[in-house]
């Protein structure tokens, strides 16, 4: 998530974020969501460069997780990851909800 956070701070431009979670008995949802100005996300991962969305994506892949990527020029950013609850330690969760607005300096 830190990961997420930093590329909306670098790159989006964006005026609001905001992070849900929504729990099920199989799975922990967790969408990052941004009104920035969008990417083409099948350009971007394959810059040299830009190592933050692979980043991601790996860390994913290592605890099993999928990770979506919905965004387009113009019209900001989803990231969803969605992660097995079926693992050792993670058996329950509580849907949460916040908005932030970036930090500018």
């Amino acid at each position: 998530m830190t990961e997420a956070l930093t590329n909306i701070t670098r790159h989006a431009n964006a005026r609001q974020v905001s992070l849900m979670t929504r729990c099920s008995a199989s799975q922990l949802t967790l969408d990052i969501r941004d009104d920035g100005i969008g990417f083409d996300p099948t350009i971007i991962e394959k810059q040299v460069g830009h190592y933050g969305l692979l980043g991601i994506r790996e860390r994913c892949r290592l605890i099993g997780a999928q990770f979506t990527i919905i965004s387009a020029p113009g019209s900001g950013t989803l990231l969803r990851l969605q992660i097995p609850l079926h693992q050792e330690g993670l058996t329950t969760c509580k849907n949460v909800s916040a908005s932030l607005s970036p930090m500018t300096t």
